[in-house]
């Protein structure tokens, strides 16, 4: 058994392979030897040093964010969470009662449209927007400094979605966000997967849910967070429904025994199945695209591309069929495999919302019923 150990000035980091990724296990002050720092996580390893990583990364951690390429520092920026906690903090009238409920304020705002926090001076709220608003500038230096080209994000900023929607808005990437990126350790090659190709995959094909699997649920780790600190009151939401869902901008409503089981940020992807079959075939996918116009206005244009992309994917092999109009928006059927995937695709203002439904051989009704919740109350929110 081989642990990459690397040691460097802030401590020995040593790391291991989680589903064929390098992960971190932990840090060790500086000066411990690299065999003691390998056998104080794993038993019986031996220490080999870390071997970067080609192709382009962006880590952003709590002091700063490094963008590397081919494992070489090409840009550095005094840009990290602290950073981005700090201008978070400037929109409070007072001190918090406690620092680190700005952080998990910052992160519970990229899933819900506004939260009230403890401060010196009572209970304030603090609205999604205005987060954003005082983020953006920040992170834009990050986007300025990231080339054109596939992109790796990791480090715990990348633990919401915003770096990763700027880096989209600026028509950078397609970014990819590690599943556990506050513990990623870059030291293999990032192969994208083919679906996030969008030479392979036109915009009006969400790629299909992958097969869920339990380490998503270690992936949302802002949820968790956030979650948590919920429960105990220190942050409150605004008031919404037990049975629906805010996040990336849209709300949709969780069918009766379904949960969120994942999703990915880069792709503003929410997955919900099954509670009691979490890992089965039947999974609900919504994802958001902004389209940059106003489909309102241009509705025709905007069905009109789509069809286009839709005949484009047919010619280039992609098995899909029954392409049919449906309530202002379409509908068509994917053939993924075993398993059969039909996509609902509405238009609302600027913004292209697309649900997933997997079936798995002989259909399913129960998915057939979420299915039906998820689109009818699928919107943009406000």
């Amino acid at each position: 058994m081989t642990c990459p150990v690397d040691a460097g000035r802030d401590g020995t980091r040593v790391a291991g392979r989680e589903d064929g990724r390098a992960v971190l296990h932990g840090v060790l002050p500086a000066g411990v030897p690299p065999g003691a720092a390998a056998a104080a996580f794993r038993p019986g390893a031996r220490p080999v040093r870390p071997a970067p990583i080609p192709g382009l990364v962006v880590d952003a951690g709590a002091s700063g964010t490094r963008v590397l390429r081919d494992g070489r520092l090409v840009r550095q920026l005094p840009v990290g969470g602290v950073h981005l906690d700090a201008a978070v903090r400037a929109l409070l009238p007072a001190a918090p009662r406690r620092e680190a409920d700005v952080t998990v304020l910052r992160e519970t705002l990229s899933l819900l449209p506004g939260a009230t926090i403890g401060t010196e001076a009572g209970r304030v709220r603090v609205t999604a927007d205005q987060v954003r608003e005082a983020l953006a500038p920040l992170l834009a230096e990050v986007v300025a400094a990231v080339p054109p080209g596939p992109v790796l994000l990791v480090g715990g900023v990348a633990r919401t979605p915003l770096l990763a929607a700027l880096l989209d808005e600026a028509g950078r990437g397609p970014a990819t966000v590690a599943p556990r990126p506050e513990a990623a350790a870059v030291l293999a090659r990032h192969e994208p997967a083919p679906d996030h190709d969008p030479e392979r995959r036109p915009a009006l094909l969400p790629p299909p849910p992958p097969p869920r699997r339990r380490r998503l649920l270690t992936a949302t780790l802002a949820v968790v967070a956030a979650t948590g600190l919920l429960g105990l009151g220190l942050l409150l939401p605004d008031p919404l429904p037990a049975d629906r869902l805010v996040q990336y901008g849209y709300e949709v409503a969780v069918p009766d025994g379904w949960a969120h089981v994942g999703g990915a940020p880069e792709h503003r992807r929410t997955l919900l199945a099954p509670a009691a079959e979490p890992d089965g075939t039947g999974l609900v996918a919504v994802e958001r695209t902004p389209l940059g116009y106003d489909a309102g206005t241009e509705g025709a244009r905007a069905r009109a591309e789509l069809r286009d992309r839709y005949d484009r994917a047919v010619a280039a092999g992609t098995r899909l069929e029954g392409l049919r109009e449906e309530d202002g928006g379409l509908r068509y059927r994917e053939l993924a495999g075993p398993a059969t995937v039909e996509w609902h695709v509405r238009l609302q203002r600027t913004d292209q919302l697309s649900v997933g439904c997997r079936y798995p051989p002989g259909g399913s009704a129960a998915v057939e019923r979420a299915c039906a919740v998820v689109v009818a109350s699928l919107r943009v929110r406000e």
